[in-house]
């Protein structure tokens, strides 16, 4: 079989750990993961929103489109709600 690729011997049915390396089935495990998860997304969060201010900083605001000049009468409904 010269040439021929090798071919794929998977493991044994009854060895299934090592389709998950990664995840653990103990409780405190869990917690821990989710709250590390958390945390990660806290910090994404945190960081896209730094990164669109530094952006608007820079740039400046979007202009103005038709859409926000046709709802301009429609911003401060509450001032609408109760007339001086």
């Amino acid at each position: 079989m010269c040439g021929h690729w090798p071919e794929f011997q998977s493991p044994p049915a009854h060895n299934r750990r090592w389709l998950t390396p990664l995840v653990s089935r103990h409780p405190a495990h869990q917690a821990l993961s989710r709250i590390f998860w958390r945390v990660v997304e806290a910090l994404d969060y945190w960081v896209m929103q730094v990164r669109l201010s530094v952006v608007d900083a820079v740039y400046g605001p979007e202009p103005e489109t038709e859409g926000d000049r046709q709802r301009g009468c429609d911003q401060d409904p509450l001032a609408s709600a109760w007339p001086d």
